[in-house]
C-alpha cells in the first residue's frame, strides 16, 4: 500500500482556506461545478489521481471531504483503505457515508470490522444501509461466522437486508442465515424487505423452502416492486403453495407486465410444471411476455398443437421447439425470410432456422456478407456457433476455416462471439496457427473497439495457458465543463421513441462527465433514429449503439462514475464492457436491479413514462432526445 500521509499533509497547506467549521456542511455554490476546487476535485477522480484525492480526506470543507471520499468508489484504489477507514469516524454523516460506499467498492477484507463498527454505531441511521452494504462487500469466509454473531444480535436493525443481498449476491449465504432473512422478509420497511428477496433470488447454491409463506404473502404486496421481487426469489422454494401462487398469478394475463415475466421465470424452476400454464401468454399483447413464455415450453409435442402467433418474432421462436417441422418444411420457411423486412424480425428468423444443418450456407453467406444489417451478421455467426457446439456444424478442421473468414472481414462482433467460442473450448483450437487472430487484434480501433480487443486478448491467453487480466483503459477523454456548468441541476430530458415519450431527470451533479456526454450526442443528433437494439424484459431496454447490435462505440470512452444512487425502476445507466469503457449506449430499468450497482454508472431516473418502457420491443426506434431546459429558455 503506498505511503501517502506525509504527502496529504504538505498537500493541505496549499488548499482553500475559506471553508467553515468541521460541525457543517457549506451550502453549496448555485451550480456545484461553479466551484473551481470541486472541479479540481473533479479532474483528479477523472484521471484516478489518488494522491491528490487523499489530501482532501482531511479538508477543513466537509463538501470537499466527502467528494474526495466517495470519488475513491469510481478510482477503487487499495491505497485508499486505511484513510477511508479514518474518514468512517467523521462527525459530518455525509462525509463517513462516502467513506463506507468507497470501502464497499473496494472490497477488501482489511475493512470489514472498522465497517461493522460504522454499521452498529448508526444502526438507528436513516443511511445505515449503506454501511451494512458496504460491509457485506468486504467481509471475507474466514470472517464470516464472527459477522453473523453480530449482526444475529441485531437481526431486525434498518439496512442488514443489504448486507445480506450482498453477501448472497457473492454466494457466502447459506442457511445458518435464515433467521437474519426472515427477520428482514417480515420486517415491514418495504426497502429492506426487497433487498431480502434479491438476496434469495442471487444466491443460487440454496434453495429456501423454509420462506414459502412469507414470499407469498409478499408476493401480493400493495407495492408492485415488492411483489415482482418476492414473486423472483419463489424461483428458490420449490413448493407446492409456491406453485399455486405462481399459477394464480399467471392464469391473470392482465398483471403488470414484469410480474408476468418473473412470475413465468419462477415457474419454470418449479417442478412438475406445465405446459398448458403458459400457452396463454404466448399469445399476450406484449411480446416480451410472449416470448418468455415460449421460451420456457418443454413438450414439442404439446407445441405441435398449438396456434401459430401472429407475431413473426414469436412465431421463430416458438418453431425453435419444433427441429423436425423445421427440417421437414425447411425451404418454405427459408423462402419465407426474403419476404421479411425488419432486420430485426430477420436476426430471428436467421437464429430459427440454424437449428437446422442444413443452414450452414446460408449462415455462412450473411456471416460474411458486408451489406447485411449488422443484427442479421450476428445472427448468422451465433447461429454457426451453436451448431458447431451442438456438434451439427462441420468438423473442427472445417470450422477453425469458419473462424478465419470471419476475422477476414474485420466485423468487431463477429470476431468477439468466435473469440468467445475459442475460449469456451480451448482443446479444439490450442493447436492451431493463431496469427490471424494476433493481425486482428492489431488492427482494432482503440478505446472504440474494446469490448472486441477483450475477448480477442482473453482468448490467446486461455489457448496459450496464460493468466489474462483485463487492462485498465487508459483516459482519453476531457470532461466539457462548460457544457457541464449549463446543465440545471435538475434538467430533464424527453426520450421520444416509436412507442411513445419517456421523461428523464439527470443527474448532473453526481454524474457530469456521463451527462455531458449524454447531452453533447443529443446535440449533435447522435441519438435521432438508433434502435433498441436489446430489450431483456424485467430487466433492461438498451439502445445507443451504432451498429444496432450491442458492439458499436463511438471513437472515446469516458469514465466510470459511481455513487450511493440505487438501481430502482426507471434507472438510467450507462452500458460498457467494464469498467471506464463507457460511451454512447445507455439503458432503462423495468424494475429495481441492484446488482448492477457500483458496476454500471447511474445518471438519471425515469419520472414520467414507465408504461413506455414497459412497451418498448427490440427493433423499436429511439425518434430523438429534447432537451427540455433548452425549450423552457426559448
Amino acid at each position: 500500500m503506498k505511503n501517502t500521509w506525509i504527502f496529504s499533509i504538505l498537500t493541505l497547506l496549499l488548499v482553500g482556506c475559506t471553508s467553515q467549521s468541521d460541525k457543517s456542511v457549506q451550502t453549496p455554490n448555485p451550480h456545484k461545478f461553479d466551484d473551481p476546487n470541486m472541479v479540481k476535485l473533479y479532474e483528479w477522480k477523472d484521471h484516478r489521481q489518488t494522491d491528490s484525492l487523499l489530501a482532501y480526506l482531511e479538508s477543513a470543507n466537509a463538501h470537499y471531504r466527502q467528494f474526495a471520499a466517495l470519488a475513491f468508489a469510481s478510482v477503487m484504489d487499495t491505497a485508499a483503505i486505511d484513510p477511508l477507514c479514518h474518514v468512517l469516524e467523521d462527525s459530518i454523516p455525509a462525509v463517513s457515508q462516502a467513506a463506507a460506499y468507497a470501502l464497499g467498492q473496494i472490497g477488501s477484507e482489511e475493512s470489514a470490522f472498522s465497517l461493522l463498527a460504522s454499521a452498529k454505531r448508526e444502526a438507528d441511521s436513516h443511511h445505515s444501509s449503506i454501511y451494512w452494504e458496504a460491509l457485506g462487500a468486504c467481509v471475507s469466509e474466514a470472517q464470516f461466522s464472527t459477522v453473523r454473531n453480530e449482526v444475529s444480535s441485531i437481526s431486525n436493525t434498518s439496512g442488514v437486508a443489504y448486507y445480506l443481498y450482498k453477501v448472497a449476491i457473492r454466494q457466502m449465504l447459506n442457511r445458518s442465515d435464515s433467521a437474519l432473512v426472515h427477520d428482514q422478509l417480515a420486517c415491514g420497511r418495504v426497502d429492506d424487505q426487497l433487498r431480502a428477496c434479491h438476496s434469495l433470488l442471487r444466491n443460487r447454491a440454496n434453495l429456501f423452502p423454509e420462506f414459502e409463506d412469507q414470499l407469498i404473502e409478499l408476493s401480493q404486496a400493495s407495492a408492485i416492486d415488492l411483489q415482482i421481487a418476492a414473486t423472483g426469489a419463489l424461483a428458490r422454494v420449490q413448493g407446492s403453495n409456491a406453485r399455486t401462487r405462481l399459477e394464480d398469478l399467471l392464469n391473470n394475463p392482465e398483471n403488470d407486465i414484469n410480474l408476468l415475466v418473473t412470475a413465468l421465470r419462477s415457474y419454470s424452476r418449479q417442478e412438475h410444471y406445465k405446459d398448458s400454464v403458459l400457452a396463454p401468454l404466448v399469445y399476450h399483447t406484449n411480446r416480451e411476455v410472449a416470448l418468455t413464455a415460449v421460451q420456457y415450453l418443454t413438450d414439442s409435442s404439446f407445441v405441435a398443437q398449438l396456434p401459430v402467433p401472429q407475431d413473426p418474432v414469436v412465431e421463430a421462436a416458438m418453431l425453435q421447439h419444433l427441429p423436425h417441422f423445421i427440417d421437414a418444411h425447411y425451404d418454405q420457411l427459408y423462402n419465407h425470410l426474403s419476404q421479411l423486412e425488419d432486420p430485426y424480425v430477420r436476426a430471428a428468423w436467421i437464429g430459427m432456422l440454424a437449428q437446422n444443418e442444413k443452414s450452414d450456407s446460408l449462415l455462412i453467406a450473411t456471416m460474411t456478407n458486408p451489406s447485411v444489417a449488422r443484427i442479421e451478421s450476428t445472427a448468422a455467426c451465433e447461429g454457426l456457433i451453436r451448431l458447431e457446439e451442438s456438434g451439427e456444424a462441420p468438423d473442427g478442421t472445417a470450422f477453425l476455416e469458419i473462424i478465419r473468414n470471419g476475422f477476414e472481414t474485420q466485423d468487431i462482433t463477429i470476431m468477439a462471439l468466435l473469440a468467445i467460442h475459442m475460449r469456451q473450448f480451448p482443446e479444439r483450437y490450442r493447436n492451431a496457427d493463431l496469427t490471424f487472430m494476433e493481425v486482428a487484434k492489431d488492427q482494432l480501433q482503440l478505446p472504440q473497439d474494446i469490448e472486441t480487443y477483450y475477448e480477442i486478448d482473453h482468448t490467446l491467453s486461455v489457448l496459450r495457458d496464460k493468466q489474462w487480466t483485463a487492462p485498465s483503459p487508459e483516459w482519453n477523454h476531457p470532461i466539457n465543463w462548460d457544457l457541464v456548468r449549463s446543465i440545471p441541476s435538475n434538467a430533464q430530458v424527453v426520450i421520444s421513441t416509436s412507442a411513445g415519450d419517456v421523461t428523464v431527470e439527470l443527474t448532473v451533479d453526481d454524474a457530469p462527465a456521463s451527462v455531458s456526454n449524454f447531452v453533447d450526442l443529443i446535440q449533435q443528433g447522435y441519438y435521432n433514429g438508433k434502435a433498441f437494439h436489446r430489450v431483456v424484459p424485467n430487466f433492461v431496454i438498451q439502445t445507443g449503439c451504432p451498429r444496432g447490435d450491442g458492439f458499436g462505440s463511438v471513437p472515446y470512452s469516458i469514465r466510470s462514475e459511481f455513487d450511493v444512487h440505487e438501481y430502482r425502476t426507471g434507472a438510467l445507466g450507462m452500458a460498457s464492457a467494464g469498467k471506464d469503457t463507457e460511451s454512447c449506449q445507455w439503458f432503462i430499468t423495468h424494475s429495481p436491479t441492484p446488482h448492477l450497482e457500483g458496476r454500471y454508472t447511474i445518471f438519471g431516473y425515469v419520472v414520467d413514462g414507465m408504461n413506455v418502457v414497459n412497451e418498448i420491443h427490440q427493433g423499436d426506434s429511439l425518434l430523438h432526445i429534447t432537451l427540455q431546459w433548452e425549450n423552457n429558455n426559448q
